[in-house]
């Protein structure tokens, strides 16, 4: 610390190639997007910080005062600064086509053994061509340089921690693409240095004590309508990761996207015609979803997936992570649907989630519709 700054030197990887770039569709680091990695995941550590009763607008303040606001606006400066240091690692679009993914039993599309990447990375990827110019290489690590007030730093030692388990970049990148991972690169010991073999191991708790601190039982979650907290619930901790270590990241994308078609289509449409009348469950998870709009949202309405998936690696092996970072439907989306839809919506959230946990356990094998068997594929890290 010097000046009464915080500064740390962080080498910053993919594990899985990262879909982002310029507007002209080239494939670059840059650092804007990490910072608003680092300002998604600090609202989980100051919703912690403060037992997660929060005021929405004194955190946007304190947001604003430490990474920043609108440039020309009062306060603009950004005090969080990150310098850099990237020599290369994209790769252009031809090459895509060599990456071997499996195909995917999907009992709902058109398609009906789409591979895994038309599958988790539609509008990226189209039938095995990349729709954009070129992509981030995985395994080519990035130094950045980052400096922060030192009277915030327990808060961004928070922050940093969650970026690492559940910090991903660029498009889809909620459905595995760009999972970003860094170490030190300097002689500090930091608190979100994470050994992998211990964090991924189920019967090691205590290597994962530091999430828990950040953690909320997901039904007390759902009172808040964004993305605060890691969730929980009586056995612990809603991550759940991939049995089996692989030796390709596609591989473990390939389980994870089997892990999401089984949970997902748990959920069956029923009648009402198309768009649908009604709210119905599958709609509660994301939104929109191809040939089944609500009339209330329409066809531009957003409801990111509350299941973010990730790849990890770990000696030398790629295992793949799901976690529930659970909130209630956005008051936007909320407010626009019909009287007897919010009446009933805060129950439907609960049901619905409480039978994802349950198929990601293994408990509901035998309703699932595609070959997953999420009792063999996935176990719990509590």
């Amino acid at each position: 610390m010097s000046n009464g700054r915080s500064v740390c030197k962080l080498e910053v990887s993919f594990t899985t190639p990262a879909f982002l770039g310029g507007s002209d569709q080239s494939a670059q680091w840059r650092t804007p997007p990490f910072k608003a990695l680092l300002r998604q995941w600090w609202r989980v550590a100051y919703a912690a910080e403060r037992s997660f009763s929060v005021n929405i607008g004194e955190m946007r303040k304190a947001e604003r005062e430490l990474f920043g606001g609108a440039a020309g606006s009062s306060g603009s400066r950004s005090r969080v600064h990150l310098r850099m240091d990237w020599r290369g690692g994209s790769e252009r679009a031809q090459a895509w086509r060599q990456k071997r993914f499996a195909t995917q039993e999907h009992p709902e599309t058109d398609d009906r053994n789409p591979r895994t990447d038309l599958y988790l990375f539609y509008g990226v990827v189209n039938q095995g061509r990349l729709q954009r110019k070129a992509y981030l290489q995985e395994n080519r690590p990035c130094i950045i340089g980052l400096g922060f007030p030192g009277a915030h730093s327990r808060p961004m030692m928070r922050t940093l921690l969650l970026s690492n388990w559940f910090g991903t970049l660029g498009g889809r990148s909620r459905n595995g693409s760009g999972s970003v991972v860094f170490r030190s690169a300097d002689d500090g010991n930091h608190p979100w240095d994470v050994d992998w073999g211990q964090a991924l191991d189920p019967g090691n708790a205590e290597a994962r004590a530091p999430l828990r601190a950040l953690a909320r039982d997901w039904r007390e979650a759902l009172g808040a309508d964004w993305i605060h907290a890691v969730g929980q619930d009586e056995r612990g901790l809603l991550i759940w990761r991939t049995q089996e270590a692989f030796d390709s990241w596609e591989k473990a994308l390939d389980a994870l996207a089997m892990a999401k078609i089984a949970y997902r289509t748990l959920f069956h449409f029923k009648g009402g015609g198309r768009p649908h009348q009604s709210l119905c469950d599958r709609q509660v998870i994301a939104y929109p979803i191809t040939r089944h709009s609500l009339r209330a949202w329409g066809n531009q309405a957003r409801l990111a997936n509350q299941m973010i998936m990730k790849v990890h690696k770990m000696g030398g092996k790629y295992v793949g992570v799901i976690a529930h970072l659970p909130h209630g439907l956005p008051s936007v989306l909320r407010r626009r649907l019909s009287d007897g839809d919010q009446s009933r919506v805060r129950g439907m959230e609960r049901n619905v989630w409480r039978r994802v946990h349950a198929a990601l356990d293994g408990k509901l094998d035998d309703e699932i519709r595609n070959e997953a068997r999420l009792s063999e594929l996935l176990m719990r890290l509590g």
